[in-house]
């Protein structure tokens, strides 16, 4: 088991370093790009939450404080896999795309009797579109087409410790200390239809700057059967430094259908990103009861309850470079959050080879309605979904192993006249792995 974890993060990671992000989505134009809502299969069924829900078989990367309760000589390896499908209509012209890329990597290892770390990569920004716009000009016509694309990337060393540990009460704290990496860029690609030379002005940001963040959660436990975690998150402004670029070229076409290309103009020079303050608040409710199965066979099983509110302060954004300073959102960002997770069979563990397959996954519900930082007309974009998903335990000698699903439905709308609405479908498939019983990692082996 230890070998397929090393050949894991030596495959994965070179896949997550060269794959490019993609998105369908012009409201990226602005700032560094979409800033990303990381979320695992799990989260993201859960009504696409990122931090309110977190147990002992699964990596939380919003929820460092989370890391220092999972299971002592457990290590976990967390891969999801994230894609969307999705449709935009402008009036009568309609637009599909789609894209399938590597989400995370996370890796969390608990230890002591409080502590726990994890490392890993986390997408932190994104920008993807191309769409194209026409005018008249002395009777010809001109083609502009718009293009943006790129990442940008959270490597990072998660921290945590429970302060207070007791039966029925912990209190943990954490962060996510890291460096911010990868560039996005603007283009814009000028011509009049029918001749082949134009012009292409291309800006481009490149992150290179440290980034933190804090959380924390209290667990509490009413009785038995009963239980709640409340759980917070924040993301601090902070002033991260990056590189700007602005380019203008010149291209022509060949009569061999070659492109020969000349700069223009070019310019380069040290960035500040002002960043966005980002909160989340957190609830998870259990409720563990009592069951008999169709089979007279008895269960104790729970249903957890998930709420989560998300709030970023995008008008504090800005960009500052040669002695410009851009405030490109006027508004900002809001996130309600529901999720219902019932688990059948809460000791599947121990008792895999007698309880059906059914009886062993986790299934997992929520809804979620959102205020978007991007206008037209005046007008806020609002997103709406629904999420559905499952859970589905590699039960091999004690492992925490498992598959997980989460599937997103949505759609992105506006009620002002022109503007882009349209509809989508997200995947998100990632597996975790832990060590089984007999494996020996980051343990202790003592010699009679």
């Amino acid at each position: 088991m230890g070998k397929i974890f090393l050949n894991l993060i030596f495959l994965v990671a070179p896949l997550y370093f060269s794959a490019q992000v993609t998105l369908s989505n012009p409201y990226s134009f602005y700032g560094i790009g979409e800033l990303s809502n990381s979320s695992d299969p799990i989260q993201r069924a859960l009504g696409g939450s990122s931090f309110a829900y977190s147990d002992s078989t699964m990596v939380n990367y919003y929820n460092a404080a989370s890391h220092a309760s999972l299971v002592k000589g457990n290590p976990l390896l967390s891969i999801s896999l994230n894609g969307r499908y999705a449709q935009e209509t402008e009036g009568a012209v309609k637009n599909t795309s789609q894209f399938f890329t590597l989400e995370h990597l996370y890796f969390a290892v608990p230890f002591a009797n409080r502590l726990g770390i994890a490392f890993g990569l986390s997408p932190y920004s994104k920008r993807g579109y191309n769409f194209s716009s026409y005018s008249i000009v002395g009777g010809d016509s001109l083609k502009f087409n718009y293009e943006g694309k790129g990442n940008s990337t959270k490597a990072f060393v998660a921290l945590s410790a429970n302060i207070v540990k007791k039966e029925n009460l912990k209190i943990a704290v954490g962060s996510n200390l890291g460096y911010l990496f990868g560039q996005t860029s603007n283009s814009k690609t000028s011509a009049f239809v029918g001749e082949s030379s134009g012009g292409v002005f291309i800006h481009t940001d490149r992150l290179k700057s440290f980034h933190y963040d804090l959380s924390a959660s209290v667990f509490y436990r009413l009785n038995k059967l009963n239980s709640f975690q409340f759980s917070a998150y924040y993301d601090p402004s902070q002033k991260l430094n990056a590189r700007t670029s602005e380019s203008l070229y010149y291209f022509e076409t060949n009569k061999d259908g070659t492109n020969s290309t000349s700069i223009v103009s070019t310019t380069e020079s040290s960035e500040k990103v002002i960043s966005a303050p980002a909160l989340k608040l957190g609830l998870n409710y259990t409720q563990t009861f009592h069951r008999i199965s169709r089979k007279n066979r008895e269960f104790n099983s729970n249903l957890h309850y998930v709420l989560e509110y998300q709030k970023t302060i995008y008008s504090d954004y800005r960009q500052e470079f040669n002695s410009t300073v851009l405030k490109p959102y006027s508004s900002d960002f809001s996130r309600y959050s529901l999720g219902i997770q019932y688990t059948p069979n809460t000791d599947y563990y121990n008792n895999a080879t007698t309880v059906s397959f059914w009886n062993r996954m986790i299934y997992r519900v929520g809804a979620y309605s959102t205020v978007l930082p991007y206008q037209f007309g005046g007008v806020n974009y609002k997103q709406f979904g629904t999420t559905f998903g499952i859970g589905i335990p590699l039960v091999m000698d004690y492992s925490f192993s498992s598959i997980n699903i989460g599937v997103d439905l949505g759609k992105r709308t506006n009620t002002a006249t022109g503007a882009i609405n349209g509809n989508y479908i997200g995947l998100n498939v990632g597996v975790i792995l832990s060590p089984m019983r007999g494996d020996k990692w980051f343990r202790k082996v003592k010699l009679d």
